[in-house]
């Protein structure tokens, strides 16, 4: 089988599909590997690593031409729709229920598509999302350090005098936030349906009325992201707090959240921050191009041998 590993086109999305170990796993398997000119460089891999690994570097249009199983981080963006053909498969964080659009073309076209997010294990848990999540609760902590300064806001206060909601805390995203704040923030509401608070409409305006920042990391077990904050609750909250919403991939939990990139990560939406970058582990991608690699790399060699994955 040829594998292609094309250079993501979404903005400041620096993982790569593959790194050269994942190459080197796959040419040892008989595959034919092809990656696009520069595809790995903002993770840190350079072409002559490719090469070294056993890879060919070609230009977008052969390798999308030539490839029977692409191998992408992120969805396929309009561009590269011209290169849709019936029977490619192509692997990525897809987020359908997010993109309609994107179904229908991959539908229309032919397209096997294997969306990472919800390949998982026999006891149901989702590996190659779960690695991901993991680093975007941590960057979302990063994140609501910065917004709380001055020049973004007006909330001009330490982590340490903040309080923190955090909705889905019992999730990847939600666990990986509170355990980086909870010696850290001044206060911290959990809210989760599968805890001893859940996430209903009166603990959600209880709790992001008193808080200087909010993590949205609520998404429903089938897909999706449920609409839990609205634009009156938003009302409710302080001037200048924070909501980075980091569920914005599956459609996002707030009335008020619309996707935004690392160009422009922030907007203000009835005098809140909102903070909803739509693949923030792509901005840290030298630590998050190996740590997906390391998860999705089983099931492309499944894929690439003719097993049913999902």
């Amino acid at each position: 089988m040829i594998i292609g590993v094309p250079k993501e086109l979404k903005a400041f999305e620096g993982r790569a599909g593959l790194d050269p170990l994942g190459v080197l796993a796959l040419i040892r398997e008989n595959r034919i590997v092809l990656v696009e000119n520069s595809a790995g460089a903002l993770a840190g891999f350079s072409d002559e690593e490719y090469i070294k690994a056993g890879a060919n570097i070609c230009s977008r249009k052969k390798l999308w031409e030539s490839a029977e199983l692409i191998v992408k981080v992120k969805e396929p963006l309009p561009e590269e729709y011209p290169f849709f053909r019936n029977g490619l498969t192509i692997m990525a964080f897809f987020h359908f229920s997010a993109n309609s659009e994107l179904k229908e073309k991959c539908a229309s076209a032919g397209i096997n598509a294997i969306p990472y997010e919800e390949i998982q294990t026999s006891n149901g848990e989702k590996p190659i999302l779960k690695a991901m999540s993991v680093i975007a609760g941590e960057v979302a902590v990063d994140m609501a350090v910065q917004y709380l300064r001055t020049e973004y806001g007006r909330r001009g206060i330490l982590m340490s005098d903040a309080v923190v909601t955090i909705i889905g805390a019992l999730g990847n995203v939600g666990s990986r936030a509170h355990s980086l704040l909870k010696n850290r923030a001044k206060r911290i509401y959990i809210l989760d349906n599968r805890g001893a608070r859940p996430a209903t409409p009166e603990n959600i305006v209880e709790a992001i009325s008193k808080s200087d920042i909010v993590i949205g990391a609520a998404v429903n077990k089938a897909g999706g992201a449920p609409h839990l904050i609205t634009r009156d609750m938003v009302k409710r909250m302080r001037p200048g707090s924070v909501l980075i919403d980091v569920a914005i991939d599956e459609g996002g939990i707030s009335e008020t959240s619309r996707p935004t990139t690392y160009a422009n990560p922030y907007y203000f939406d009835e005098g809140v921050i909102h903070v909803c970058v739509a693949n923030l582990p792509g901005g840290v991608p030298r630590s998050a191009t190996p740590r997906l690699v390391n998860e999705s790399l089983p099931y492309i060699m499944g894929v690439a041998s003719g097993i049913n994955i999902l």
